[in-house]
């Protein structure tokens, strides 16, 4: 089974409405709304430990698509599919559970330990499974309101990725 996931927490539903409502008519495989206050890898471990999904493309709530074209070549590659410009960087991608089976999926503590991981933990998945970058994402110097907060925006022709920290210095716990 294939899913889309979309990341969130229960104080973020207009992010999460935002994003879901991006996926506008795609139906070949179905959205998954992981509503837990636990970061990132924590999500991923989750959809590991609790599901059967063989294949799912993780996308935080921050995530909004302005077409759904590209989709079907994400799943259709036999492989995992990062979407930014390390492999998995800001956790954006498509993970395969065998890849995930050969890793450990440690539990964060801290949002400084989930940035840390970020880029650790996920080059070590990238080694363990054939992948491709789709995009080349990379941080910016623009930067808009957006659903209350100021935010970093990374985009291209076919998403945007709000981003909210984007230096060390914004780190907090919560």
């Amino acid at each position: 089974m294939k899913a889309i996931v979309i990341a969130t927490t229960k104080d973020r539903s207009e992010w999460a409405k935002q994003c879901f409502d991006s996926l506008k008519g795609y139906k070949r495989y179905p959205v998954i709304i992981l509503d837990s206050y636990e970061y990132e890898l924590g999500k991923i471990r989750w959809m590991f430990e609790n599901t059967t999904v063989d294949e799912f493309l993780f996308l935080q709530d921050s995530v909004e698509l302005k077409n759904t074209d590209w989709l079907d070549a994400v799943f259709d590659y036999n492989g995992s599919v990062s979407l930014a410009e390390r492999p998995f960087f800001m956790y954006l991608g498509k993970y395969r559970r065998k890849a995930l089976e050969r890793l450990e999926l440690p539990y964060i503590a801290s949002k400084q330990q989930a940035i840390d991981l970020e880029a650790t933990w996920t080059k070590q998945y990238s080694e363990l499974d054939e992948h491709i970058k789709l995009y080349s994402l990379t941080d910016t110097n623009i930067f808009r309101e957006h659903l209350g907060r100021r935010n970093m925006i990374i985009e291209n022709e076919d998403l945007i990725k709000y981003k909210h920290i984007w230096s060390s210095e914004m780190v907090y716990d919560y």
